[in-house]
């Protein structure tokens, strides 16, 4: 289903656009447990890249989740201060 340029549905609206970038960042964390399950011993060359790779997308998901909750009005001060 196609919409008007300009016009707006259900799934642009900040609520929906917040719901997926929470679910978002609850796949990355999973994917990185997943990682870890999977580890059984002292990481290799390869092991070490693909958990830098995993922490950059839970870090990347994890700004678009807080961009969009911040676009709903949700601010924190500091998490460093809690």
């Amino acid at each position: 289903m196609r919409t008007e340029p300009g016009r707006r549905t259900a799934a642009d609206e900040p609520l929906a656009v917040a719901r997926r970038a929470a679910e978002r960042y609850a796949a990355a964390v999973e994917d990185t447990q997943r990682f870890a399950d999977r580890l059984d011993g002292d990481p290799d060359p390869a092991d070490v890249a693909q958990y830098a790779a995993l922490v950059a997308r839970e870090e990347a998901a994890r700004a678009q989740r807080q961009e969009a909750f911040l676009a709903l009005g949700f601010t924190i001060d500091s998490l460093e201060e809690a």
